[in-house]
C-alpha cells in the first residue's frame, strides 16, 4: 500500500500545518557588542549546533512554499513541562531555517487568529 504525500495533494492558498522534529542540540555562543559609549559587553545566544533534524524537513517545507501554501509547523525543544521556558524556544531552529531558506517567519507558542500571515509560522513546545 502507498501512502499519501504531500505532493499528491493540492496545497497553493491552503494553509497547512506541519509536524517538525526540532528538538535539535543547541550550543551557547558569546559575541561582544558596543552599546552607547562604545564599552564592550556581553550577549549570551543559542544556536544550532547540529541541523540535521531541520535539513530533513526542507524538501517539505521548500515544496509548500513553492507552491503557495502557507505553513503553520508545530514542534518542540526538551522537555518544557507546561512551562514557557525561554532557552527552550525554538528560535535558534527558526533562525536556521531562515538562514537556509530566506525566508521571514513568525514564531510563538500560542495561535493568534488574527495576526498578520507571513508563510511560515513555527508553534513551539506543544510537548507537555
Amino acid at each position: 500500500m502507498r501512502l499519501p504525500n504531500v505532493k499528491d495533494l493540492p496545497v497553493t492558498g491552503k494553509k497547512v500545518l506541519l509536524r517538525t522534529n526540532y528538538d535539535v542540540s543547541l550550543k551557547k555562543i558569546q559575541s561582544s557588542c558596543l552599546s552607547g559609549r562604545q564599552a564592550k559587553f556581553k550577549i549570551q545566544n543559542w544556536v544550532v549546533e547540529d541541523a540535521t533534524r531541520i535539513e530533513e524537513s526542507l524538501e517539505t517545507i521548500k515544496y509548500l512554499l513553492e507552491n503557495g501554501a502557507k505553513i503553520i509547523a508545530i514542534s518542540h525543544l526538551g522537555r518544557p513541562g507546561g512551562k514557557n521556558i525561554p532557552e527552550l524556544s525554538l528560535r535558534p531552529a527558526a533562525e536556521k531555517l531562515k538562514e537556509i531558506l530566506n525566508i521571514k517567519y513568525q514564531i510563538s507558542n500560542i495561535y493568534i487568529k488574527n495576526k498578520k500571515f507571513l508563510g511560515f509560522k513555527l508553534n513551539e513546545n506543544l510537548f507537555y
